[in-house]
């Protein structure tokens, strides 16, 4: 099996540190997935899916006690 190199075809939109390969940052797919990546772990999905999730934290984090 040859391999080939590939073209990276995401945009990124932020990057906390620039220049720095290892920093925290956050681009969008080809296919129009949104990416986050800290730490070298990267999680990608619609920005429907994002929305939910941090709708979904922040209902657990309104609702808990003050206490």
């Amino acid at each position: 099996m040859t391999e080939t190199p590939s073209t990276n075809k995401d945009r990124e939109l932020w990057r906390e540190t620039e220049g720095d390969a290892y920093s925290p940052s956050i681009f969008v797919t080809v296919d129009g997935g949104i990416g986050i990546d800290v730490g070298g772990t990267v999680h990608v999905m619609t920005l429907r899916r994002w929305h939910r999730l941090a709708a979904e934290d922040f209902k657990s984090w309104a609702t808990k006690p003050t206490t």
